[in-house]
């Protein structure tokens, strides 16, 4: 088990199976629930505090392990969606795309004391995954551009998922 007082958890989730394609943007209104879709459409830019983005640095450059985390649940927080402004607010502290993709994923195992089994791709290991359409460490906004995602061996299509999960429209 991990020692609690070495890790630092930051508010975001890496639940990008769930969240549609960015390039699909045109079909996001057909696929998932009205609500979710006004929702993101009338997002609000976050305005993270200027100190809450330092201790983020602070913690960071101190050695201390960030995993990403979610508050979703809370007003306000989509599950799915959020992720992405919350990786981009790890970004406005000072991270590097990279290292917003570390605290995702090795950084996140390590804290569960799996990193055995998943985390980094490597024989042997747990490979779900996601293949983007853009360049990750170029820019964690391109973390929303899914081309497929690779869960227990199976290929699925984003948007094809959504539509398998999104109530039919005029229905109760």
């Amino acid at each position: 088990m991990f020692n609690r007082t070495r890790w630092f958890g930051f508010t975001a989730a890496l639940l990008l199976a769930a969240v549609p394609s960015q390039a699909a943007d045109r079909s996001i209104k057909e696929i998932v629930p009205e609500r979710v879709a006004k929702a993101m459409a009338d997002a609000v830019p976050p305005k993270p505090s200027a100190i809450a983005l330092q201790n983020l640095r602070k913690v960071w450059d101190a050695g201390i392990p960030v995993v990403m985390g979610t508050d979703a649940g809370n007003i306000g927080t989509l599950h799915g969606p959020s992720v992405f402004r919350e990786m981009e607010i790890m970004t406005q502290a000072g991270l590097s795309p990279v290292q917003v993709l570390r605290s995702a994923t090795s950084n996140g195992a390590k804290a569960m004391g799996i990193d055995s089994e998943l985390g980094t791709l490597a024989p042997g290991k747990l490979a779900d995954l996601v293949i983007l359409d853009a360049d990750p460490l170029a820019d964690v906004r391109n973390l929303s551009k899914i081309r497929r995602v690779i869960k227990d061996g199976k290929v699925f299509v984003p948007n094809k998922l959504m539509r398998s999960i999104a109530p039919k429209r005029g229905s109760s």
